[in-house]
Formats: C-alpha cells, structure tokens, sequence
C-alpha cells in the first residue's frame, strides 16, 4: 500500500515497496480543466522526459534516484526513495552547503540539461551513504542554450531570497563559489552576464505593470 506524502503541482508523490525495496511512486495525476487529449499527451510526455533525464544526470555526476519501473499508460514514475534532510531544512544554520547546489547544477548545465526546478528541497542528504541526491526532474529539459542555463540560476537567486531570506547574500555567494567549481563552456562570467539581462527584463516587466 502506497502512502501519499506529497501533492505537487502535476503529479502525486507517494511512498511504498518495489519489491524489498523502499520506493517512491511519482503519479502524473489528471488535470480536469484541461482538454483529455492535451492533458494524455502532456503526461505521457512529461513522463517520458523526466525518466530520460534522470540517468543522462546521473552519467553527468549528479546523484539521482534509481529508476525501478517507468509506466507511460499510468504516468508512473517508480524510483529509489532517498531518505535524509532536505538542503531547505539545513541551509539557514549552515549557508556554505549553498555550495554543494552550485556544483550539481553546473554539472548539469555542462551535460546540457535544465533541472527546472533547482529548489533546495529538491537536494537530499541520504543518511544511507552522506551523498547529496538531485531530485524532482519533473521540469527538467535539454539544453546548452545560455538563456536557458542563466534562467535555472535566476530560479536560485529568487528561492534563496524567498526561502532563506536570512542568509540569501551569504548562500548565494557559496552557491556561484561551487557553480565555478565546474563551470561549463559558457563559463560564469557569460551567464552572470545574461542572468542580470534577464532579471532587467522582469524589472521593466513589472515597472510596465505598475
């Protein structure tokens, strides 16, 4: 019996057995407002893309569930449940760990793929081996485009000012430090480039708005 621990925007997550094993069963659920052909496609997609992703990551040196089982009819993604803190519970007492998040998403990067979704939630630290563990690819993509590279580290800024306000300055300082670490081919001094064109953008977007 499967037991719901999370509800997210597009799919359920949900903690069960695959086997002996631990599993987690992420369920891209229905989505009643939209039209039934759209919404089978967008799932079916969405599922496809995610599972395709997760081992091009974990080649690219983010760690990563394992996938057990990938269903395309039930939108069921079965995967390795890691057990441990999130870096969300951890961060505001120690900022440095924004570091270990820098590095992973400039492996990604350099691998040509967009996490989507780099939230501090999504990093775990397994209590089974100390290793920090990617998860959540539900908006994840391939790209090396810079645009698309300098808007995942935009999500960054933004989540650390809206979720650990306290230490922004300081975590996300850490997190360039280890961004640099391994820093692609664009290289940071080019993406922190595009990254203030882009937050320029929004502030004339909401300065039109006003």
């Amino acid at each position: 019996m499967e037991k719901l621990i999370k509800r997210g925007a597009e799919a359920d997550i949900l903690l069960g057995w695959w086997g002996p094993l631990r599993a987690v069963y992420k369920v891209r659920r229905a989505k009643p407002y939209m039209v039934t052909e759209l919404d089978l496609k967008l799932r079916k997609a969405r599922t496809i893309r995610e599972a395709s992703v997760m081992p091009h990551a974990r080649k690219a040196g983010a760690n990563t569930p394992y996938i057990f089982y990938v269903g395309i009819r039930t939108f069921t993604i079965v995967m390795q449940y890691i057990e441990g803190l999130t870096m969300k519970e951890m961060l505001d007492d120690k900022p440095v760990l924004a570091a270990e998040l820098g590095r992973t998403l400039s492996k990604l990067h350099s691998a040509g793929i967009i996490h989507g979704d780099p939230n501090t939630a999504n990093f775990i630290l397994s209590d089974a081996n100390r290793l920090w563990y990617t998860v959540d690819y539900g908006l994840s993509f391939f790209s090396s485009e810079l645009e698309d590279i300098a808007v995942d580290i935009h999500i960054v800024k933004e989540m650390l000012a809206a979720q650990h306000k306290r230490v922004f300055q300081e975590a996300f300082n850490h997190f360039l430090t280890g961004y640099s670490e391994t820093a692609g081919h664009h290289g940071l001094t080019q993406i922190l480039k595009k990254l203030n064109e882009i937050e320029r953008r929004g502030r004339y977007g909401r300065q039109l708005v006003d």
